[in-house]
């Protein structure tokens, strides 16, 4: 069996982000109280995933609801409010 070599003091390279990709979605451009409804092929679990995710990365908070058009999420105030102040969210 080979031995593997520990090297010390060798540099790590910076990380290679790649193609950034665009979204289909328009988290960048929502401002506050917009909405937008996601396409019927979207299931539940992965509009969660989706709207928690770009919450961590952008650290903007989304709600998600079901509506009669399918599954709405909102762009929420930072600290998890509506913009009419109803009610508190988790994104």
């Amino acid at each position: 069996m080979e031995q593997i070599k520990i090297e010390k003091n060798v540099p790590m390279p910076k990380r290679k982000l790649g193609n950034p990709r665009t979204s289909r979605y328009p988290w960048d451009t929502m401002e506050v109280g917009d909405s937008f409804v996601f396409p019927n092929k979207v299931k539940r679990t992965t509009a969660m995933s989706l709207s928690y995710r770009t919450g961590k990365i952008t650290g903007k908070r989304f709600a998600i609801r079901s509506v009669n058009e399918g599954i709405r999420v909102w762009r929420l105030r930072d600290d998890g409010t509506v913009p009419d102040g109803e009610e508190k969210q988790a994104s």
